[in-house]
């Protein structure tokens, strides 16, 4: 459950914001498109089905390096530093699929976790505000440009 938080935030909520403050709505909408495409089939069914898995794996891989640092910053810093940097053999297996990596492997060790260590509802809820934090952060700083641009 706590991978599947870590995971997803960037799905639905990093990878979109994002694009957003990338591209405006059109990023937005554009990221969203990938990842319904990304869900219409299993990948390996369809030639089209892989380049959109590997299209939406490309879109979100910055968001996923950026809210993986988000990620450290909200919560341990060392520990998500140790779990990035012991995740690097099994992200290279699974290269197009970053969320699957950076942001388990960041969200693990920002909040202390081993590999395998047992999670109960208290570490979900753990994980969760490692997300919001981080959601925080961003929205924080997207305001700080926005008024940045306003004021130039």
């Amino acid at each position: 459950a706590v991978d599947g938080v870590f995971s997803q935030s960037n799905t639905r909520l990093f990878a979109v914001l994002f694009w957003f403050m990338v591209l405006g709505p059109m990023g937005a909408v554009l990221y969203r498109c990938a990842t319904l495409l990304r869900q219409q089939g299993a990948p390996d069914e369809s030639e089209f089905q892989n380049v959109a898995v590997r299209f939406h794996s490309l879109l979100g891989w910055p968001s996923a390096w950026l809210a993986g640092l988000g990620f450290a910053l909200s919560g341990d810093f060392e520990g998500a530093l140790t779990g990035l940097r012991e995740g690097r053999t099994t992200r290279l297996e699974r290269f197009f699929d970053p969320t699957a990596g950076v942001l388990v492997d960041a969200g693990r060790g920002a909040l202390g976790l081993e590999a395998d260590s047992p999670v109960d509802a208290s570490t979900v809820g753990l994980a969760m505000g490692v997300v919001w934090r981080t959601l925080g952060v961003w929205v924080f700083l997207l305001a700080l440009f926005t008024l940045a641009g306003w004021a130039a």
